[in-house]
């Protein structure tokens, strides 16, 4: 019996030893395959694309010589539970293209709730995306159904008039995404999404294409503005 519980042991060890080198393997070839996907995506482009390999984070950018996406999982070291760590994910889209303050939020982030006017809904807003407010009021541009699923706030109507083309509103109305921010201001232009990280080419280029709708006039400006004499 001694024995037959030393080969029960045994086998049971083995066998854990194959699960677990298994698992390891299927996550690998997993992660190789998403990283090729990722790599062809942006090679089809002409887009440049390095991985984020480092003990506490990983992800990937794809930049080109205007804009940059970044998509990472960053872990705090610290378990919150039992065998699970506290992992941040987070989505961005940015370019430096500066401009009066417009922020453009999914409702659905507690960004805007239907109902809500005034200063309760810009303290709302505030309060879910951590944003300065000074001097912004609610706009109404675009259509009511983009209100009914995204807030709207500028110091200028008529520049989130000029960012939200046809283009940029009809991308919006066919996200079905993660809850997102547009953000215009001093810092530049960008599309941010938290507790999302992409890894397949089609929850990728719908983000960059957004950010590509929402900087092409800008950028069309800026070339017209540049050639003057």
């Amino acid at each position: 019996e001694p024995m037959n519980d030393a080969l029960l042991n045994i086998l049971v060890i083995t066998v854990t030893l194959i699960l677990i080198a298994g698992i390891f393997i299927f996550v690998n070839r997993r992660k190789q395959a998403q990283e090729l996907q990722i790599k062809q995506l942006a090679d089809e482009h002409g887009w440049q694309v390095f991985f984020i390999s480092e003990n506490l984070r990983s992800g990937f950018v794809i930049t080109n010589s205007t804009w940059r996406f970044e998509s990472t999982a960053t872990s705090s070291g610290r378990e919150s539970g039992p065998g699970s760590t506290d992992v941040s994910l987070r989505t961005t889209w940015t370019t430096s293209l500066p401009g009066s303050p417009v922020y453009i939020g999914s409702k659905t982030t507690g960004a805007g709730v239907r109902g809500l006017t005034g200063s309760t809904a810009q303290a709302l807003f505030q309060f879910a995306t951590g944003l300065a407010m000074q001097n912004l009021s609610e706009s109404q541009v675009g259509s009511s159904r983009l209100h009914e699923r995204f807030s709207i706030w500028a110091q200028d109507d008529s520049v989130a008039a000029q960012l939200l083309t046809p283009e940029v509103e009809s991308s919006l109305l066919a996200w079905t995404g993660m809850p997102l921010l547009i953000r215009q201001d001093a810092n530049g232009l960008a599309v941010e999404i938290n507790g999302f990280q992409g890894k397949k080419p089609d929850e990728i280029l719908p983000i960059i294409q957004l950010g590509q709708a929402l900087s092409a006039r800008r950028q069309t400006e800026n070339a017209i503005i540049e050639t003057e004499p």
